[in-house]
């Protein structure tokens, strides 16, 4: 069946994985994803995508840019603050999780996660300012 005959068909859009859906007429397609690229950004606004993880600062960034350049088409301009090697409980000595080191995530608890806790509010400052 050929595009053009069908009456309603169901659009989707994956810039890289952005699922906008639009069900619209078949004739009415390339017009539409036409304006939705010209004026999904007209009056952006600014995004901060913070990511937190148990995985270190960069290990998900592939993805996380993935997700801005999403975010930058479909709501405006977007920074990332990554967060990683965060401290996931208290005591964990209660858990069986070997793979970490409870000490360091105690001590980038106390040393590293202010800083990056500032940097997110920095940056929300001066988001709100633009």
């Amino acid at each position: 069946m050929d595009i053009s005959e069908l009456e309603d068909v169901m659009l989707l859009s994956l810039g890289c994985f952005d699922p906008l859906l639009l069900s619209i007429k078949a004739n009415q397609i390339k017009t539409i994803k036409v304006r939705i690229q010209q004026s999904y950004n007209d009056h952006g606004i600014p995004v901060l995508l913070i990511m937190t993880s148990n995985a270190s600062d960069d290990r998900y960034m592939e993805l996380m840019n993935k997700y801005k350049a999403v975010f930058d088409s479909f709501i405006g301009p977007t920074e990332i603050l990554a967060v990683g090697e965060t401290m996931q409980v208290s005591d964990y000595s209660q858990f069986n999780w070997t793979m970490f080191n409870a000490e360091d995530r105690k001590v980038r608890r106390e040393t590293v996660f202010p800083e990056q806790c500032r940097k997110a509010f920095e940056a929300g400052v001066r988001l709100a300012a633009e």
